[in-house]
């Protein structure tokens, strides 16, 4: 049997500027690896400061 199938684009890479903003926004989004991060050093933080 003889098929055709239609030639498909290839898919656009980002531009690296793109990818490294949606790296950015990952990393520091509520929950990301900075945003956690950041959280505990705050926690560490909280519990040295004196009463």
């Amino acid at each position: 049997m003889n098929q055709h199938t239609e030639p498909t684009a290839p898919q656009e890479q980002p531009s690296v500027r793109e990818s490294a903003r949606r790296r950015a926004s990952a990393l520091t989004a509520p929950g990301g690896m900075l945003d956690r991060r950041r959280r505990e050093l705050a926690a560490g933080l909280d519990d040295t400061r004196p009463a």
